[in-house]
C-alpha cells in the first residue's frame, strides 16, 4: 500500500498552506517591529491566532475529503505536517524581519533602545524582543496548531464509527 502522507500532491499541499499559516504570523511580527514599541508585545500573539485559524481552515477542508484521509489519524498527521511546516516558514520570516528591522542583528551589539518602553534588564541586545518572537514562533504556534488539528479532527468529522488506524502506524503483533 503506498502512503498517501508523502505523495507529491500532497506535499505541495502542506508547503501551501504552512505557507499561509507562517504568513500569517509573520504580519502581525512586522507590525510589532515596525511599531518598536514594547507596549504593543501583545500584537505578536494574534499572529499565533492567524496561525491558528488557517490550520483550523486546513483541517476543516481535510474533514470534507472522503476516499483519502477516510481516518482520523491520517488527518491529525497530515494537520501536524502543516503545523510543522508553517512553523518552519514563520521562524525563517521572523529571522528575515528582525534583519531588516533591527539595526547591527547579527552583530550581537544591537542598540538597546531599539524598543521603546522595554525594561532595561530584559531587553539587554534585544534579548527580549527576539524571546518573544522566538518563543511565539515555534512552541506557541507548535501548541495553537497541534491542538486545533486534533480537535477538528476529532469534533467536526463525522462517521468515526468506522475508523481505522493507518497501516502506517500498525505496530506488528507480539507473539
Amino acid at each position: 500500500m503506498a502512503n498517501i502522507l508523502f505523495d507529491r500532491r500532497h506535499l505541495r499541499e502542506y508547503l501551501l498552506w504552512g505557507a499561509l499559516a507562517g504568513l500569517a504570523y509573520s504580519i502581525p511580527v512586522l507590525v510589532y517591529l515596525s511599531l518598536a514599541n514594547y507596549y504593543y508585545s501583545a500584537i505578536v500573539f494574534i499572529g499565533c491566532i492567524l496561525f491558528m485559524l488557517v490550520i483550523l481552515l486546513y483541517t476543516i477542508r481535510l474533514t470534507k475529503r472522503r476516499p483519502e484521509y477516510k481516518s482520523t489519524w491520517m488527518m491529525i498527521i497530515a494537520g501536524n505536517m502543516v503545523v510543522l511546516t508553517g512553523i518552519i516558514i514563520s521562524v525563517l520570516l521572523s529571522f528575515m524581519l528582525c534583519l531588516f528591522f533591527i539595526p547591527e542583528f547579527l552583530s550581537g551589539h544591537s542598540p538597546d533602545s531599539f524598543m521603546k518602553g522595554s525594561p532595561d534588564a530584559m531587553n539587554i541586545n534585544n534579548a527580549g524582543t527576539l524571546m518573544i518572537i522566538a518563543i511565539t514562533a515555534t512552541l506557541v504556534n507548535f501548541g495553537v496548531g497541534g491542538v486545533i488539528s486534533i480537535l477538528v479532527a476529532y469534533a467536526v468529522k463525522l462517521n468515526q464509527t468506522k475508523d481505522r488506524t493507518p497501516g502506517i502506524l500498525n505496530e506488528p503483533a507480539k507473539q
